[in-house]
């Protein structure tokens, strides 16, 4: 196809074009057989770091878990396989950005959830971890127009030095506000604490307080049982079912 470019190339000179062209044919398949690594690497790299994370195992496990793999493939005799386990990134700072990355995209899909849900209500939980810190737990579960519904863990909120309404209340709204304040809100659910419920202070009346004027409602399963104490077993017995109907 282009003989008056190469005609003057004979015997040893037109071997040397021939293989130098298949030189150069190998190094940009080679090239493209290498991308394709590197997206294998890169996606074992996220799969395992999500496992150390789902296990609460520390990110410096990941390089340990690469030596592992290493030795399992020369084991069955795959040195190919081992040069491809070395490959993967599993330092502590790669798992940690891995893990935030991870984190990032699950909150960001469940922000884009809750705003285009119809309404959705809170359910809200004050408790304390090991370390003695005040962790609010703030459920989420929301509607949509099909009256569809799901249910998922909204944020974690550490609540550094007191636990009052008003630290509540703070955390709460930062929380609430990433997907556009109070406005689809239909029920907010709370414990029993005088932290949460106070008319004053509390968490229910610095929200009346600010203007949001959904329900607030206290835990359902502690209602029923002040229900009982008042109430026939046959009578609790039909509101249960009611209740569970409702729901």
């Amino acid at each position: 196809m282009h003989e008056n470019k190469y005609a003057t190339y004979k015997e040893e000179a037109q071997h040397a074009l021939v293989a130098d062209f298949k030189k150069k044919l190998k190094q940009q398949t080679g090239m493209f057989s290498k991308v394709l690594q590197n997206q294998s690497s890169l996606y074992a790299s996220y799969a395992v770091s999500l496992e150390l994370a789902k296990a609460k195992k520390t990110f410096t496990e990941g390089s340990l878990v690469k030596k592992c793999a290493m030795e399992m493939a020369k084991a069955f005799g795959d040195a190919k396989m081992a040069e491809k386990f070395e490959s993967v990134p599993l330092s502590n700072q790669t798992v940690q950005r891995r893990v935030i990355d991870m984190r990032e995209q699950v909150e960001q899909s469940l922000i884009r959830l809750v705003k285009e849900s119809m309404h959705f209500s809170l359910c809200l939980d004050e408790s304390t971890d090991q370390s003695d810190v005040s962790q609010l737990l703030i459920f989420v579960r929301t509607t949509f127009e099909d009256f569809s519904s799901k249910e998922e863990l909204f944020d974690v909120c550490s609540l550094q030095g007191t636990t009052k309404g008003r630290d509540i209340y703070d955390a709460v709204k930062k929380t609430v506000d990433r997907v556009g304040g109070f406005s689809k809100c239909s029920a907010i659910v709370t414990d029993g604490a005088p932290a949460m419920t106070g008319e004053k202070t509390g968490l229910t009346g610095l929200l009346k307080e600010n203007g949001v004027t959904c329900p607030m409602i206290h835990c359902l399963i502690h209602q029923g049982a002040l229900c009982g104490k008042s109430m026939k077993k046959t009578e609790v017995f039909k509101v249960v079912v009611k209740i569970l109907l409702i729901c």
